[in-house]
């Protein structure tokens, strides 16, 4: 089994590195196309992961509770 921060670490490679491979193809067949309902839930689909710890990240920072405040 494996560790869980080489399991962590191993998603997020595969996070990153699937996008760099397909930016190109992404760019050729919806960036230069005319902006459709569908190429905007791929778009939310494709980058949800990239996006979802940085909100998550950004709201603990931000709304803080009294505890965490020592």
């Amino acid at each position: 089994m494996l560790q869980p921060c080489l399991s962590l670490n191993l998603q997020l490679v595969l996070i990153i590195y699937d996008p760099i491979l397909t930016l190109p193809q992404e760019v050729e067949l919806l960036w230069s196309r005319k902006f459709r309902l569908a190429a905007l839930l791929y778009i939310m689909a494709r980058y949800m992961a990239f996006f979802t710890p940085i909100f998550t990240l950004l709201l603990k920072t931000i709304v803080s509770t009294p505890h965490d405040q020592v």
